[in-house]
């Protein structure tokens, strides 16, 4: 038994024991549970199990269901944002820990990372409203409604540009990490990608 259909009899079974009451599924039944979750199964997209990896990109996906289409596609998109906010905290997050280690802070580091949390909070509510790229957007059906998955890509130099945004605007934790290597290095990269933006718009208003 491979194991896509190992999954469909435990999910088949897991129904089953969820429905049963006074009547009992008959090994028909049962037969057509299975199918139909092994059909569910097959729809789902590899991307949703193994998210695509990039050094330039954050990727999520979400997945949600809805009698309306719509509903079912704006649902995912929003599971795929929290999952892709989360991503994106904890890496922007660790960065700037690193960021006050290298800087040698002592004494006041508890004050230092509520500097620290506050800026990636900020961070997260910026890439909750926008900045994000739909990469790819599967709609199957499920008994009378739609399941929809979602796949978002971020890009880190837009990440990497609010996290220097949000610190720049921090002055305590200004003072803390500008001298520092990493920081510094962080801030080349995003000037960096700022002026390869810029020839981008150059070159197609050329064109």
């Amino acid at each position: 038994m491979n194991n896509k259909k190992q999954m469909a009899v435990i999910m088949a079974a897991s129904l089953a024991t969820a429905c049963s009451g006074p009547t009992t599924l008959t090994e028909e039944m049962y037969e057509e549970k299975v199918e139909v979750v092994e059909q569910q199964i097959s729809d789902v997209p590899k991307w949703m199990l193994n998210l695509p990896t990039a050094e330039d990109a954050f990727y999520s996906a979400g997945t949600a269901v809805s009698g309306d289409m719509q509903i079912a596609i704006d649902k995912a998109t929003i599971n795929a944002k929290r999952t892709l906010a989360d991503r994106i905290g904890g890496e922007l997050s660790s960065q700037m820990k690193m960021f006050v280690m290298e800087s040698g802070e002592q004494g006041s580091t508890d004050v230092v990372m509520l500097n620290v949390e506050q800026v990636t909070k900020n961070v997260i509510a910026q890439v909750n409203v926008a900045g994000y790229i739909p990469e790819e957007v599967k709609v199957t059906h499920q008994g009378t409604g739609y399941r929809v998955y979602a796949l978002l890509k971020y890009p880190v130099g837009e990440a990497n540009r609010l996290m220097m945004m949000q610190i720049k605007k921090n002055n305590a934790l200004l003072a803390k990490v500008r001298s520092t290597k990493s920081f510094k290095e962080l801030e080349e990269e995003v000037e960096l990608k700022k002026i390869e933006e810029l020839k981008e718009l150059e070159a197609l208003y050329m064109d």
